[in-house]
């Protein structure tokens, strides 16, 4: 049972399902919604603020949280958001998604990491 879990992109339209879940679930663990704009929150929980295309602070965060559960759901879902700005796209739902389990699996290798993608990864916005 996790003791303390991390949800990345939690104020989004998952996150709002999967907290109460969460809670409901694992009524003893600490829920650490992150969110990369400040001032959020996601089921009444206040998000810290966590910006995932900036490394150093992605190991403060895990350093200061020390989840032992970690559910990744940020990202662009949205079809029309991801056609507007392709390389943002790749960017949020690809590349920091890589950097961010990287860096997890370097500096919490003890932790579950459990990544929720989105069907764009599959479509001609994902491709190189």
């Amino acid at each position: 049972m996790p003791r303390t879990v991390l949800v990345t992109g939690a104020t989004g339209f998952v996150g709002g399902y999967l907290l109460p879940a969460l809670a409901e679930a694992f009524p003893d663990a600490r829920l650490v919604p992150a969110s990369r704009r400040s001032g959020q929150s996601a089921a009444g929980i206040d998000a810290v603020r966590l910006d995932l295309g900036q490394p150093d602070e992605i190991r403060a965060a895990l350093a200061a949280i020390l989840p032992d559960a970690i559910i990744h759901l940020a990202g662009i879902a949205s079809p029309r958001r991801a056609a507007l700005d392709p390389a943002a796209a790749r960017r949020a739902n690809r590349d920091e998604a890589i950097q961010f389990a990287d860096i997890v699996r370097t500096n919490l290798p003890g932790a579950t990491f459990a990544f929720v993608s989105s069907t764009a990864v599959y479509s001609r916005y994902a491709k190189s």
